[in-house]
């Protein structure tokens, strides 16, 4: 799980959010897969790159 990985460059506005993160997703990373832009997640939804929010930020086609 890349974004769980402890970061030494993180600022200090964005502290909170890791903290966050790690006390709500990281205790459930066995049951998490983080998914490919363009994949087919089998129901109708593709997952698409959401340029310009962040990296790696993703929306869903339907």
């Amino acid at each position: 799980m890349r974004h769980g990985k402890k970061g030494k460059n993180i600022p200090e506005q964005r502290k909170a959010n890791r903290e966050l993160f790690e006390k709500i997703c990281m205790p459930l990373s066995d049951r998490m897969e983080f998914i490919r832009p363009d994949q087919d997640l089998g129901t109708g939804i593709t997952a698409v790159k959401g340029f310009g929010h962040s990296p790696g930020h993703m929306c869903y086609s339907i």
